[in-house]
């Protein structure tokens, strides 16, 4: 399950939480474009995502809850987590 909502005036930029952190069952990214976030998805650099429209313009908040027992894996779909147990 996640939130997407609009980042607000007091947002903070930044990710935290998730597999291999200190908060494992939940991740954060506070004022994140949709370039951040599909070069995070995709683990691509920001040069090689292109768009007829621009993608840094609007922020967003985003709060996930990660399933127990997931893990972080990089691979050349992208970064997803993954629960052992599906």
């Amino acid at each position: 399950m996640a939130s997407v909502k609009r980042s607000g005036p007091s947002s903070i930029r930044g990710s935290r939480g998730g597999p291999g952190t200190a908060d494992p069952g939940r991740y954060a990214f506070g004022s994140a474009t949709l370039l951040d976030l599909i070069a995070i998805a995709y683990d691509v650099e920001y040069f090689q995502v292109r768009s007829a429209s621009p993608l840094d313009r609007d922020r967003y908040d985003v709060v996930a809850i990660v399933p127990a027992g997931a893990t972080t894996f990089t691979a050349c779909s992208g970064a997803y987590w993954r629960s052992d147990s599906a």
